[in-house]
């Protein structure tokens, strides 16, 4: 059997833990904001480079039905964490409602917590079931629960007296003062932040420490907030006074928003800014290259010369519905991306944006760690175990990480003794990975962020019924999983904490967990017993596993897997992998080739499955849009 074959399986339990995330507890939180950082402790320029600022102001208003269908469930109408399945939950949801947490947070933080979720605190992204307006709209409906329309009648009132005359009528700033009404702007703003900056926090700008009461700089903040919202205003706030609408288990109705605002034009003018998120200066010579896609298939290329500010425009882009957009920026090797641009989420007679972050670079991994580390052990043939092991990297610093020299590691990983056959789901020895004395080490560079860069290997040990083997993480530990057979053979460690068995749609297996695992220290692993005649996934009750969705994880990985999923259940389809001829809809056929081309850009999905999986839709889509299949 193919070594590969333990990768499939690592990705495809991998994306379980996360789907099955009601029946097992790998940490305290379930709900967002898990694991918040305090706004002292980010970099203030340090914004995560696949993360999406909003182009438009956020509506709370159509946030409202999305947070009933997806939040409402665990964190309760007004945010207090008391929803009908708290109950159900090992720990109670975080109060995300609660004044003293919307004031402290940062509307970029809650964001990102929605797009990518926390498989440590077992809550998913839905970034393959909201688009990024979506997204913002929610989150922007959860601030909207700490304001009132009195509060915000307060806070423009002192506005009109205190600030209009140097920020404008409607925050819109002079050119010497900030746009308060830039969405982008105040997106990486805290309340608690833009209160420091008026009551002596920031040099140069007068304080009102004094002369205005804490209430008072309270409610002058929830105003401010509110500027960069859709129909901020103290007449027609949208501050919500009333419980969030029951959930109804219907897709809300916000879910068709961007084709209510698809635009009408044939061309339309994309800007945006190179922006070094490092608080650097850019390089002279960079370009800017615009790519867009439709039905997956390369349909233009522009490139630009950004300005010495970062600024750059493309004029009159020609445009459809369907045309995919994105800007990408070659720096010091390394290629950066913007967020992916739906033409059916830019409104009509407005210019376009998609800002590019790029980052300085450092030789320094003092900042790495692993968020999640998970160890698959299989017995699929006589006298051998397979382990898989995959760690997603997270980088908290402002700088790029990055080897010393091309071709130089960058983090080093440690073999067990007696490994051989060693393979990986991406690249090969002598390409991405190259050889050291005691393992392999990764030459990819590390960009800042949560969870971007994933490593997943696996390789072979001799097994004669038991077995001591020393897993050695490369980088300090957040989480970790180790995955075993539900029988036969039992796994034992003093670091490991025994989850039970579990049951993954048919597949049984044996959990442990552990946390705060240091760097370079080994975990320490015994392995005894005889195991079955084959491998945990070569029984019938895994046909239905593998046939039935999980073996797209083969390819795409934990959360490409994920995020295909979650397409599919928002259009209501059932995939038959083995069926070519399956009777999809043409709207959903073309919702799951830009899930699969959103896994591809952001660089969770290899080239060759995205490929195959890119001909596959296609075909589909043909015989759907012969037969008709858009009834």
């Amino acid at each position: 059997m193919n070594i590969k074959r333990s990768l499939s399986i690592l990705a495809a339990l991998a994306a379980l833990l996360l789907l099955s995330a009601c029946s097992i507890s790998l940490a305290q939180d379930v709900t967002p904001p898990p694991d918040y950082v305090p706004p002292s402790a980010v970099p203030q320029t340090a914004v995560p480079a696949a993360l999406a600022l909003p182009m438009v102001p956020p509506d709370p208003a159509s946030g409202a039905p999305i947070y009933a269908e997806k939040c409402l469930p665990c964190h309760g109408a007004s945010g207090k964490g008391d929803g009908p399945q708290a109950n159900n939950l090992s720990s109670p949801p975080p109060s995300i409602g609660a004044v003293e947490n919307i004031r402290a947070a940062r509307p970029v933080d809650w964001f990102q917590m929605v797009t990518q979720g926390n498989l440590q605190n077992l809550m998913p992204g839905f970034s393959g079931s909201l688009n990024d307006r979506q997204r913002w709209d929610v989150v922007a409906y959860v601030f909207s629960l700490g304001m009132d329309e009195a509060q915000l009648a307060q806070g423009e009132e002192i506005f009109s007296a205190q600030c209009a005359e140097c920020h404008g009528a409607s925050g819109e700033g002079s050119g010497q003062t900030p746009d308060w009404t830039d969405p982008a702007r105040l997106a990486q703003r805290s309340e608690a932040e833009l209160r420091d900056v008026f009551t002596g926090g920031v040099e140069g700008h007068p304080s009102f420490a004094d002369s205005l009461e804490e209430n008072q700089q309270w409610a002058l903040t929830s105003y401010i907030r509110s500027l960069s919202f859709t129909g901020a205003s103290a007449a027609g706030s949208t501050a919500q006074t009333t419980p969030a609408p029951e959930s109804t288990g219907a897709v809300p109705e916000a879910t068709s928003e961007a084709q209510t605002t698809a635009v009408a034009q044939d061309a339309v003018n994309i800007s945006g800014r190179v922006v070094n998120a490092s608080g650097g200066t850019l390089p002279a010579g960079l370009t800017v290259t615009l790519l867009g896609y439709d039905q997956m298939q390369p349909a233009l290329e522009l490139t630009a010369q950004p300005a010495e500010d970062g600024n750059f425009l493309f004029e009159k882009v020609e445009i459809n519905p369907e045309r995919v957009f994105v800007a990408t920026v070659d720096m010091n090797g390394y290629v950066y991306n913007s967020d992916m641009l739906l033409a059916s989420d830019i409104l009509a007679g407005t210019e376009a944006r998609v800002n590019i972050h790029v980052y300085d670079s450092t030789t320094d991994t003092s900042s790495l760690s692993a968020e999640r580390m998970h160890v698959f052990f299989d017995f699929p043939t006589e006298g051998t175990v397979q382990v898989a092991e995959l760690f997603i990297l997270s980088n908290s610093s402002n700088l790029m990480v990055a080897a010393a020299d091309s071709g130089q590691g960058v983090v080093e990983f440690t073999l067990p003794e007696g490994a051989t056959n060693l393979t990986f789901q991406e690249g090969a020895l002598g390409e991405r990975y190259i050889q050291t004395e005691k393992g392999f080490a990764d030459t990819a560079s590390i960009p800042p962020g949560s969870g971007t860069l994933q490593v997943l290997f696996a390789y072979d040990l001799p097994y004669d019924g038991k077995l001591d083997v020393a897993l050695t993480p490369p980088l300090p530990v957040t989480a970790a999983v180790i995955i075993g057979p539900s029988s036969g053979v039992r796994l034992s460690s003093d670091q490991l904490a025994d989850a039970g068995v579990k049951d993954m749609q048919g597949v049984s297996v044996h959990l442990y967990t552990a946390q705060g695992l240091s760097g370079g220290a080994p975990l320490n692993v015994r392995l005894a017993g005889r195991p079955g005649a084959t491998g945990m996934l070569d029984s019938g009750t895994a046909t239905g596993l593998i046939v039935g969705g999980i073996s797209l994880a083969v390819s795409i990985g934990l959360m490409g897997y994920y995020l295909y999923s979650k397409r599919k259940e928002l259009v209501g389809q059932e995939v038959d992998e083995e069926e070519g001829d399956s009777p999809e809809t043409v709207d959903g056929l073309v919702d799951a080739i830009v899930a699969l081309d959103d896994l591809y850009q952001s660089g969770q999905l290899p080239k060759e499955a995205y490929d195959e999986r890119r001909a596959e839709l296609k075909e589909k889509l043909r015989i759907a849009k012969e037969a008709g299949g858009n009834a």
